[in-house]
């Protein structure tokens, strides 16, 4: 175990650090990966072999040695998974943890749009089901967004391209790229980002003047606005890396993403732009959910299926994307 992983462990309550090392046993005897978003809690992420952003992750399962792959994120994350690796088993530990932005965009809606604009392109957040894939043109990530819609607009020469199912994300892109957006649906948001307003900024800057401003592109236009730096959650991540001289950081995503800055940085500052900015579904995933999960890997109790149309229709949309990069 790498000794600055032994050294926060040793800093939670004693029930998780009993249920961390229960994990840490369990994983290396089933010889079992663990890979975990950077929106989980910090005990979490201190059992995860890997952590990263959602398409990220899935990516990297394809050169993982291990045939039980663990996700702790949300469900389309798994999907995402498990249509990038049909071979593998994925287990996802939490069935209820389901992203509220994904749940907004039903299939039925890309179908209706397409009848009534033949010819439009669908460009899908990587943030949304595997069967709403099915019906996109190519998939985008937030931190190739912009580029994707870019290419699919010059590609096709449409007047117009379909987004969704993030409102904020599609008005970003719009601004960005000059190109029209439908968003599908109007009012799809992560409601984690999209409570970020004006007053937050203007509070976090008089607490922390110095401070630089990094906040994800799911946040309102008019928030983005007044940000230092705008991107996706692995951007963020990587940002102090690139930067050893700014010292002090106000980070506008998820809590997850602050707690991981502290640990990586600790000669530096990370003040959330809003406490609150907490997911409960990727909350939802804890250390118990994942031992019981380690405790069941070698039954069907927490795999992931998806049925095959679905999974290679997706699994299409993605794979352009990753071309494309």
């Amino acid at each position: 175990m790498d000794p600055s992983s032994e050294y926060f462990i040793r800093k939670l309550p004693e029930i998780d650090q009993e249920l961390i090392y229960q994990i840490l046993e369990l994983k290396k005897e089933k010889n079992v990966l663990i890979l975990a978003h950077n929106y989980q809690c910090e005990g979490v992420q201190l059992v995860a072999d890997l952590l990263g952003d959602s398409l990220g992750l899935a990516k990297k399962v394809i050169k993982a040695t291990q045939n039980d792959i663990i996700f702790a994120g949300v469900r389309f994350m798994a999907e995402t998974a498990k249509v990038l690796n049909p071979n593998k088993r994925i287990h996802f530990p939490a069935t209820g943890s389901l992203c509220d932005m994904a749940a907004y965009l039903k299939a039925d809606m890309i179908r209706e749009y397409k009848l009534k604009n033949p010819g439009i392109p669908v460009v899908l957040y990587i943030n949304s089901t595997a069967e709403s894939k099915t019906l996109a043109d190519i998939v985008c990530t937030s931190s190739n967004a912009v580029n994707i819609v870019k290419y699919i607009q010059q590609q096709t020469n449409a007047p117009k391209i379909a987004f969704g199912p993030d409102k904020n994300l599609g008005a970003y892109i719009c601004k960005m790229s000059g190109i029209p957006i439908d968003i599908i649906p109007p009012h799809g948001n992560c409601y984690v980002h999209d409570k970020y307003t004006i007053k937050d900024v203007s509070k976090a800057r008089k607490q922390h003047p110095e401070a630089t401003l990094l906040i994800h592109p799911e946040a309102p236009l008019e928030v983005l606005d007044l940000a230092d730096y705008i991107g996706s959650t692995s951007m963020i991540i990587h940002y102090p890396v690139e930067h050893p001289q700014i010292t002090s950081y106000i980070i506008g995503t998820e809590i997850g993403v602050t707690e991981q800055l502290r640990r990586n940085h600790p000669e530096k500052t990370f003040s959330p732009l809003n406490e609150n900015a907490i997911c409960t579904a990727m909350k939802s995933i804890t250390l118990k959910s994942i031992l019981d999960c380690i405790k069941n890997i070698d039954s069907d109790k927490f795999i992931v299926e998806i049925q095959e149309d679905i999974m290679k229709k997706s699994q299409d949309a993605i794979n352009k994307m990753i071309e494309v990069r």
